[in-house]
């Protein structure tokens, strides 16, 4: 089991942040909306977009995550499936403040992975100058030497 950075409880579940994954864990008198019981883990990874709502006076906000393979993916924006509802937690406002705190830490966890990802695959463009280069080292235009130095420099090692 891995440690929990930030556990916030809401209205109709908990939401459990990890370091590679979120668990929405269901409890009290409102989880029974969602028909999920017990606990929904999301890799990161995964996640593309939180929908994050405030709450008002006398309106409940949420936080919901979006991730890929999930249902809404699946079915467009206007198509909104009902078990959507089990990626919300919701809060009303005086727990508002730590679903902030949450949805922040989670777009930083999204961006340090994007950053990763990003970072381990060569540009298109990049992929595109080796492809070229391999067909030149083939044909003997260019040799294995210059091959080499030129694939250093255009994945940057």
């Amino acid at each position: 089991m891995s440690k929990s950075i930030l556990t916030v409880k809401g209205m109709n579940g908990i939401l459990d942040i990890k370091n590679k994954k979120v668990e929405i864990v269901r409890e009290g008198t409102m989880s029974f909306l969602q028909g999920l019981r017990g606990t929904k883990e999301i890799p990161i990874s995964k996640i593309t977009s939180i929908h994050f709502k405030k709450a008002g006076i006398v309106s409940v906000g949420h936080l919901r995550i979006l991730f890929v393979g999930g249902e809404q993916t699946k079915n467009g924006l206007f198509n909104r499936p009902s078990n959507t509802l089990e990626n919300t937690i919701l809060f009303d406002k005086k727990q508002q403040s730590s679903f902030e705190k949450a949805k922040k830490i989670i777009e930083e966890k999204m961006e340090i992975i994007d950053n990763s990802q990003s970072q381990e695959q060569p540009p298109k463009s990049g992929i595109k100058d080796l492809e070229k280069l391999a067909e030149l080292k083939e044909k003997g235009i260019i040799t294995e030497e210059e091959f080499n130095a030129k694939k250093k420099q255009i994945l940057d090692l």
